[in-house]
């Protein structure tokens, strides 16, 4: 996968067409924050339905 920022800075995800056909991904959200020397990030992962 891959970890990128957008126009507006926010953080995104791209993953290789083998990890969404292996793992069912149809998205993700991210986000990451920082202050004081510290920082957080969460991840969320969506799977596309079974068929």
């Amino acid at each position: 996968a891959q970890i990128y920022k957008d126009d507006k800075n926010a953080p995104k995800v791209k993953f290789s067409e083998k990890i969404i056909k292996n793992f069912n991904v149809k998205g993700a959200q991210i986000t990451i924050s920082h202050d004081g020397g510290f920082a957080i990030a969460a991840a969320i992962l969506q799977r596309k339905e079974n068929e």
